[in-house]
């Protein structure tokens, strides 16, 4: 189901707003996340298999997407990178390297196409809905989009993480670092690309594909923009983004209609939100003053 995907990814982009940064890197931290996720599920099986297996492959791919966009994170707080062209630039190397991977190391052995072996069937997360292709997966982004939700209302840390988008002098002045800050929304977000990438592999595609992603961490951009960040409002956020796809792609082939159109229709939406949203902030500025 591409809402599960684009949820998780979604959270990785809102998490990184809330804060403060800009994360434009879903993709390739979707991308690391599947690769580390698969590599799991399928070297670690003489040593474990099974629910247990399928538990140390999610959280693979959830530290393998945090570790990718901490790279930019660590940049953007020690060196003042700015983490929108790192992170852009992460993602090409992360297409690269998990193409590498599937074209050599993780080849399989009967492939004619670029892929890795397949994921055994215990390992993969279960079907919800025997005959309908809802996996155990979107159980885990509606858990994560809760989670979010109440880090960021309820705990210390998502408030200061707040805190430091809006008056990083105020934080600071509180005892918190902001470099740490800083750090910390960044591999929180892209452990959720990474859970992401994990997902896709463990409940869809039972392997990893190079091109396996049609671009889920770029629609994640959208998807958190319509949802105005906020993590419980992109489960019907996703599931509108979903929902395009899946009907698109029939249109594509039964009436040959482009799918740059569900594209371009999304892309005027979301113009609208964000037209909506600044009108509003505009005028709250005018009542203040």
């Amino acid at each position: 189901m591409k809402a599960t995907t684009l949820l998780l990814a979604g959270l990785a982009v809102g998490v990184a707003y809330r804060a403060g940064l800009v994360n434009i890197g879903a993709e390739g931290q979707l991308q690391m996340g599947a690769a580390a996720s698969a590599a799991s599920a399928i070297y670690l099986q003489p040593i474990v298999s099974g629910s247990l297996l399928t538990l140390i492959s999610l959280f693979a791919g959830f530290i393998a997407g945090a570790i990718w966009s901490g790279i930019a994170g660590f940049c953007r707080a020690f060196f003042k990178s700015n983490e929108l062209v790192t992170t852009i630039l992460l993602n090409y190397i992360a297409l690269a390297f998990v193409s590498v991977l599937v074209s050599g190391p993780m080849a399989a052995s009967s492939a004619t196409f670029r892929e890795s072996e397949r994921i055994p069937a215990s390992v993969q997360l279960p079907k919800l809905i025997a005959g309908i292709p809802l996996h155990a997966g979107f159980i885990i982004a509606l858990l994560s989009a809760l989670l979010v939700g109440l880090f960021f209302s309820r705990t210390t840390l998502g408030f200061v993480l707040q805190v430091v988008r809006f008056n990083p002098f105020a934080a600071r002045s509180q005892g918190w670092s902001i470099n740490r800050m800083i750090v910390l929304a960044m591999l929180l977000a892209g452990g959720f690309a990474g859970l992401a990438g994990s997902v896709e592999v463990l409940g869809v595609h039972g392997r990893l594909i190079d091109g396996f992603s049609p671009g889920y961490g770029y629609l994640a951009i959208g998807v958190s923009f319509l949802a105005l960040h906020n993590s419980i409002a992109m489960i019907p956020s996703a599931v509108f983004f979903g929902a395009g796809i899946t009907g698109m792609s029939y249109l594509q082939r039964s009436l040959q209609v482009p799918s740059s159109t569900m594209f371009a229709a999304q892309g005027v939406l979301i113009m609208f939100v964000a037209a909506g949203t600044a009108l509003a902030v505009q005028r709250a500025r005018q009542s203040a003053g």
